[in-house]
């Protein structure tokens, strides 16, 4: 079975191009984000290409995750903006207090499906704060949504495809 980080060209390789991301990144948080769009976008590609189907690929989009959530809260922190509230932020706490009161659900196999669960349920949901500060007017707004809408179109399709061939 092929090991993606066996090989120390294939691992130097990677850990140069993880470092440079993670650089940009913690230095531009919204830089963060747009990686997170692309890397979703091209990791079943990644992953199939990849001899082996290694699974640490899986974790890269949990790390992008993490150094942008890291790299916005440092920034929001020097910055002294005023902290968004949304509408639905005491049901969402509501939601997240019940997530984690049920992880410690004592009919769980073990308590990695408790974090699985947690992980799933309550870890992209802080994108919802950088996404209410990423765009800074309405038309940048529209130009990324502009971009998503248009380059999901290929995927569907070639989903579509996938499915009835």
């Amino acid at each position: 079975m092929f090991n993606l980080f066996s090989n120390p060209l294939y691992l130097f390789l990677s850990l140069t191009v993880f470092a440079m991301m993670a650089i940009v990144i913690l230095f531009r948080w919204r830089w963060g984000i747009f990686s997170i769009f692309i890397w979703l976008y091209f990791q079943d590609l990644v992953r199939k290409f990849v001899p082996g189907q290694p699974s640490e690929i899986m974790l890269i989009t949990d790390i992008l995750v993490f150094l942008t959530y890291f790299s916005f809260f440092a920034a929001f922190c020097l910055k002294t903006q005023k902290i968004w509230k949304p509408p639905f932020l005491i049901g969402f706490l509501i939601f997240a207090g019940w997530s984690i009161i049920e992880s410690f659900n004592y009919q769980l196999p073990n308590l990695f499906f408790a974090g699985l669960g947690l992980h799933t349920y309550i870890w992209y949901a802080p994108l919802i704060f950088l996404g209410y500060y990423m765009f800074q007017d309405k038309e940048s707004l529209l130009k990324f949504l502009r971009i998503l809408v248009y380059t999901a179109i290929p995927l569907a399709a070639l989903a579509i495809f996938q499915y009835n061939y």
